[in-house]
């Protein structure tokens, strides 16, 4: 009887833990058990704004003929800070104007900074007496199985929010562009979602929602947004210097996991493997060859490609990178010097 009793005990006491670390993340109503994330969605929604992209076709018709009233186009982006905006990038091409609508209704006339179109974003300015007095809350820890919540204006609807987890990370070869770093969710997206927040469960920005996977153009569980370290960086580039300028080797590599590296008797388990070295690229000149086995950049080990793509794209340009590299059995090292990815020329399957 005393054994039972100890046991339930010490039932009682995982139970009052996993409840007390669950009231650091979400609400419960201790009268009803209801959960709720009303005060992480509150502490978020002042800073995601509705996006009006105002298109005047006159300037397309014939002159003798009526020209076709203005459109608009919905969409998401989020106030980050001092009145900057992220957003989509394919929400804001080709317009006359832009008119944000901030979460308690204020129109306001944004005006684009400048954009990216490897990762589909575009960066927004308002007057900072219209934006928040701080700035928002982001996260750089994810996980696959976290609670997501997306928050934008799906099908005009404003400030609409659901619910899902993180599905899968790092995704790539989506289709969508260059860019392979995107967040997974189930959380419905739709669209006008564009541009709009991904959300963890303490209420902190994780995400910006870009794109979906779908047959009819409605959420099918499947949806991607760019994590917010990515989005800040660009953010950051476009603002300093109107673009994103990205450092470049001319290489293209294969990821390889243990068991094919023990099949191939490679001489390590785990690294990226040189499958294609672009014309008069750096890597070329360094004498990178097919074949050759990556396994550190500036002393870093590495593993997966957008690993390397992350480290490679933002080295400051014409500075040295530093790869490890092996051919045969033989290790050897090689600096080469990054020159910019946007030249002309340059395919984009290399990086």
């Amino acid at each position: 009887m005393k054994l039972l009793t100890f046991i339930s005990a010490i039932i009682i006491l995982i139970i009052g833990s996993l409840i007390g670390w669950g009231l650091k993340t979400i609400h419960i109503n201790n009268s009803n058990q209801i959960v709720s994330f009303s005060n992480q969605i509150k502490q978020a929604t002042p800073y995601v704004v509705n996006i009006y992209t105002y298109i005047n076709k006159q300037h397309l018709q014939n002159l003798h003929k009526q020209p076709e009233p203005s459109f608009t186009n919905l969409g998401s982006g989020i106030l980050i800070h001092d009145g900057y905006i992220l957003t989509n990038k394919h929400l804001i091409m080709n317009t006359d104007e832009i008119i944000v609508v901030l979460n308690n209704q204020v129109r306001i006339r944004a005006k684009l900074i400048g954009s990216d179109t490897t990762t589909d974003l575009a960066v927004l300015k308002i007057p900072e007496k219209n934006a928040p007095d701080t700035a928002i809350d982001t996260s750089n820890n994810i996980n696959v199985g976290d609670i997501t919540l997306a928050i934008g204006s799906p099908y005009g609807l404003e400030q609409s929010v659901t619910m899902g987890i993180i599905s899968a990370l790092a995704r790539n070869n989506i289709g969508l562009n260059n860019y392979g770093n995107f967040i997974q969710t189930d959380a419905a997206i739709n669209p006008g979602n564009s541009g709009g927040a991904l959300i963890n469960s303490n209420g902190e920005l994780i995400g910006i929602n870009t794109a979906i996977f779908s047959n009819t153009g409605g959420s099918h569980g499947i949806g991607f947004a760019i994590p917010i370290h990515d989005a800040l960086y660009v953010m950051q580039e476009i603002i300093k210097h109107g673009k994103v300028t990205r450092g470049y080797l001319g290489i293209k590599t294969t990821e390889f996991t243990h068991e094919v590296a023990k099949s191939l008797e490679l001489p390590i388990h785990r690294g990226l493997l040189i499958s294609m070295v672009d014309n008069m690229s750096p890597a070329q000149e360094a004498g990178i060859k097919v074949g050759d086995i990556i396994a550190k950049i500036n002393n870093k080990e590495i593993w997966t490609e957008e690993m390397a793509k992350s480290i490679i794209s933002k080295l400051p340009i014409n500075s040295d990178i530093n790869i490890i590299g092996i051919r045969g059995n033989q290790s050897y090292q090689a600096n080469i010097k990054v020159e910019p990815l946007e030249e002309m020329g340059r395919s984009s399957q290399y990086y």
